[in-house]
């Protein structure tokens, strides 16, 4: 698929997310599948969202609140969490070749757009930001890629360290 804003079509997903930014849906509009080889770090584009629980065998788009919610075995004070963090960010990206990873965007009006991660076993404990938008982010994870963009620390004892929530997607 390529050109155009064409939000997701179920209307399960639009009634839970009726506002995303405009460079996610321009995004989606352009990229039909990108991920890296080995298939255990991927963007989800609009077949993933569009699936909706169709494939069982694979990863679905909010696999990551499915597993939160199995974890809370009807603890409705867990449950009633889990939901309120998933329906204020879209996940956007998942890793599996580590800890499990996601890569979110904040839906939040006081942080509406910024990209944040989590990873397990915790999902929903509170997720880092990352950057302050989707374009912000790409570009960062472009220049990252190429290995033009330092996203390294240095570690308490003086190590370099790759920021994680740009390693878990590589």
């Amino acid at each position: 698929m390529c050109g155009g804003h064409v939000p997701p079509a179920t209307a399960s997903f639009r009634a839970r997310y009726p506002r995303l930014p405009e460079e996610y849906l321009d995004f989606l509009g352009h990229v039909e599948v990108c991920g890296d080889a080995a298939q255990n770090a991927w963007f989800l584009c609009e077949t993933d969202y569009n699936a909706d629980g169709r494939d069982d065998t694979s990863f679905r788009w909010n696999e990551w609140e499915r597993i939160g919610l199995e974890a809370a075995e009807g603890d409705a004070e867990m449950i009633e969490d889990i939901r309120r963090l998933w329906n204020l960010h879209l996940p956007i990206m998942s890793a599996v070749h580590s800890d499990y990873a996601y890569l979110a965007i904040s839906l939040d009006p006081a942080n509406y757009g910024a990209i944040v991660y989590g990873y397990a076993p915790e999902f929903e404990a509170t997720p880092t930001r990352v950057c302050g938008s989707f374009d912000e982010f790409l570009g960062v994870f472009r220049r990252y890629v190429l290995g033009e963009a330092a996203v390294q620390y240095q570690g308490a004892a003086g190590e370099l360290l790759t920021r994680r929530e740009f390693w878990d997607f590589m």
